[in-house]
């Protein structure tokens, strides 16, 4: 939920790979995906993260957000849960 959260606020995110990582983290674009359990490499993530330009950081920022506003928007979710419910027999 966090890696969701801090990308609709356009920041890039350096996580382990699992989970919700591994479908929206794209590597320079929305964050760094590291190695699962490899705490050297995820911290190699956060340091390429913090040591891009700010032009940079800036079209990442702006990706995060793209991202998050195409694929988890408020509306796309309750439309999704929709179906999910219409879908679901009682």
């Amino acid at each position: 939920m966090m890696i969701l959260e801090s990308l609709a606020c356009g920041t890039p995110v350096a996580a382990f790979d699992m989970g919700v990582a591994q479908d929206v983290l794209f590597e320079g674009r929305t964050g760094y995906v590291a190695r699962l359990r490899d705490p050297v490499d995820l911290s190699a993530g956060v340091e390429r993260i913090l040591s891009e330009s700010a032009q940079r950081a800036e079209q990442m920022g702006a990706a995060c957000r793209a991202l998050a506003e195409a694929r988890f928007s408020p509306g796309l979710q309750a439309r999704a849960f929709m179906d999910l419910f219409a879908r679901t027999t009682l």
